[in-house]
């Protein structure tokens, strides 16, 4: 149920949802006065949100810092990918990366570099419509398969929908497939790095961190991205309500 009503109200997080609302109510308002006021709102909530400078900053400040590979002075036993951003495409189902294939190829950098020893895959398909025989997990493991990866080192976890699923089914494996000072190495895009390693943190598994697919690393602004409005905005700003979000509401479930 909670995974169903998160997918549906998760359009509440959005500024663009808000601005939409505050929109409609100004429309649909006699009021001269309150009509105007909605407006005005609607038009400052549009310019503060679609801000590149102001969006870059906030974001800066929520991820971790990127780590260095060279600083990893350690070998894991095994890194948890958290997946993300693989897609069908055309009538043959070939899969595709959609967005965040950083993950991967720093997991596969890791491995090749030794600094890993297995790759555990975790992710299942999150849509509300979903359809197990086509998650992610596997998809990345036919991916690592072709690359030559020995499936002797992947492990998967094709069930998960989100990432508190992601952390108890991802414990499960780890605490049946290895010993209990098992060194574990947790990699998945910077922005969504608390929420995951709290899930962790909760099944006794505290993993060290490896975030990837940083959004704003650049500081190189220019007068453009100050002033005028910005739809990348937008989509940080997105990524942070529903990293804010859902931290807020796995805590009051008591799922971190």
């Amino acid at each position: 149920m909670f995974f169903y009503l998160s997918k549906i109200l998760s359009f509440l997080t959005t500024p663009v949802a808000w601005i939409f609302l505050i929109l409609l109510m100004a429309i649909i308002t006699r009021d001269k006065k309150k009509k105007k006021n909605r407006l005005i709102t609607a038009f400052l909530f549009f310019l503060f949100f679609s801000n590149l400078f102001v969006a870059r900053t906030v974001m800066r400040l929520w991820e971790p810092r990127p780590i260095p590979i060279s600083s990893l002075y350690k070998q894991y036993d095994v890194g948890v990918v958290l997946a993300g951003g693989m897609a069908f495409l055309g009538e043959e189902n070939q899969a595709v990366f959609k967005n965040n294939p950083d993950r991967i190829i720093q997991t596969i950098i890791l491995y090749n570099k030794g600094v890993i020893k297995k790759i555990l895959l975790s992710g299942g398909d999150a849509t509300i419509l979903h359809d197990n025989s086509q998650n992610e997990a596997t998809l990345l493991k036919q991916f690592l398969l072709q690359l030559g990866i020995p499936e002797k080192d992947i492990l998967v976890d094709s069930l998960s929908r989100n990432t508190y699923e992601n952390a108890a089914n991802s414990s499960r494996i780890i605490k049946n497939s290895f010993p209990s000072d098992v060194q574990v190495l947790l990699i998945t895009s910077a922005s969504h790095m608390y929420r995951s390693f709290a899930c962790f943190y909760k099944q006794d598994i505290i993993p060290d961190i490896f975030p990837v697919d940083h959004h704003a690393l650049s500081k190189d602004y220019d007068l453009v991205s100050i002033i005028l409005p910005n739809s990348k905005a937008f989509q940080i700003w997105d990524e942070l309500f529903h990293e804010w979000f859902g931290l807020a509401i796995y805590y009051i479930i008591g799922y971190i």
